[in-house]
């Protein structure tokens, strides 16, 4: 007899071995769909290439696994207030360019700092090696005023489209449509019948 609880003892090779298949059962399919998608010519070519692709793919790994503790805590509340008999709140998406004031970013988001926050003075008082591997979870929920933030942000989103990030064939094939018809447009009447004759 014991006053103290028996803890389990951390196995490292056990936790390295847990790692290692839920990074297969996660990042696998993303890999696949990118090996099918620079196999395509014209969808790797509005996508921005190659190169735009692979850039894409990286920033949309981080910016998933960084997203994933938010949506985890927003969609507890939302099951939560159902349970209570409570409105979730849950609008409809806005699907206009409107860039998301940082001060309302801020205090949508404060829990989720206190929270993240919360997360790593307990993983803290564990060890430190426990702090590095939840360091994706509480950053993620630290910086999450700043994710939201920045992911509304306009600005920041043409800029990662000119440089080939996140870009679309759609949105490539719109953009070359928009040049087409401006060209047209801007072009003196007698060779308006050249250039439409050209295409």
């Amino acid at each position: 007899f014991s006053l103290f609880p028996a803890w389990p003892e951390f196995d490292p090779q056990l936790a390295l071995r847990l790692l290692f298949t839920t990074a297969v059962v996660l990042y696998l399919p993303k890999i696949m769909g990118l090996t099918l998608a620079l196999m395509n010519p014209n969808f790797r070519r509005g996508c921005g290439g190659a190169i735009g692709l692979i850039n894409s793919f990286c920033a949309e790994t981080v910016l998933s696994m960084l997203l994933s503790p938010i949506m985890m805590l927003v969609q507890t509340r939302f099951v939560a207030d159902i349970f209570l008999g409570r409105d979730s709140g849950w609008n409809p998406q806005n699907r206009n360019e409107a860039a998301l004031p940082f001060a309302q970013a801020l205090k949508y988001h404060a829990s989720h700092v206190a929270a993240g926050l919360g997360f790593a003075v307990a993983a803290t008082t564990i060890s430190w090696d426990s702090l590095l591997w939840f360091l994706p979870i509480i950053a993620g929920l630290v910086l999450s005023p700043v994710i939201s933030w920045s992911t509304s942000s306009i600005a920041l989103g043409r800029w990662l489209w000119s440089i080939n990030v996140f870009r679309i064939p759609d949105e490539t094939a719109r953009a070359a449509s928009k040049a087409r018809l401006q060209s047209v447009v801007l072009a003196p009447p007698e060779m308006v019948g050249k250039i439409v004759a050209a295409e």
